[in-house]
């Protein structure tokens, strides 16, 4: 009977880390990926990962490729073992932090060149401007100051 409960449990938390995924415009099967490396804290071939999550492989690489990409997990090798393995990468969280202030950030400079064209023509809409620059900057920043307390690296 326990055994069902945490495998319950578990599976419900996969499925949940599915949505959150979702939630931050990512493919539900990267948070399910990333859901079971999380909660098994090992490596996982593609196939162990397709039959465990019971998605095609082609579904599994290319997320577990997307996931790669944004440092969350790493591709590992065994030896003697052809096939592609995936664990979590060093500071999974803070890596996802970190594209978040780099995504912040990029909408900062983006906001502050439409303030400098549009200058100071329309009072209303410059001031309108600013307020969202700011608030764009200010929100990088805390998440900067967050990845440092994730990883322990000083802060920008």
């Amino acid at each position: 009977m326990r055994h069902e409960v945490v495998d319950d449990a578990a599976a419900r938390f996969i499925e949940q880390m599915g949505l959150i995924a979702q939630d931050h415009n990512l493919p539900r099967i990267a948070g399910r990926v990333l859901g079971l490396l999380v909660l098994e804290g090992r490596a996982f071939g593609l196939r162990e990962l397709a039959e465990r999550l019971q998605v095609s492989r082609a579904s599994i690489s290319t997320n577990a490729r997307l996931l790669a990409d944004l440092g969350v997990i790493r591709r590992v090798a065994k030896p003697g073992d052809r096939q592609d393995y995936y664990e979590l990468g060093p500071d999974p969280y803070a890596r996802l932090l970190k594209g978040v202030s780099e995504r912040m950030n990029a909408a900062h400079e983006t906001i502050r060149e439409a303030e400098a064209s549009i200058g100071v023509l329309d009072e209303d809409a410059h001031r309108r401007l600013q307020e969202l620059a700011s608030f764009y900057k200010a929100a990088a920043d805390s998440m900067g100051a967050l990845v440092g307390r994730f990883t322990g690296a000083p802060r920008d």
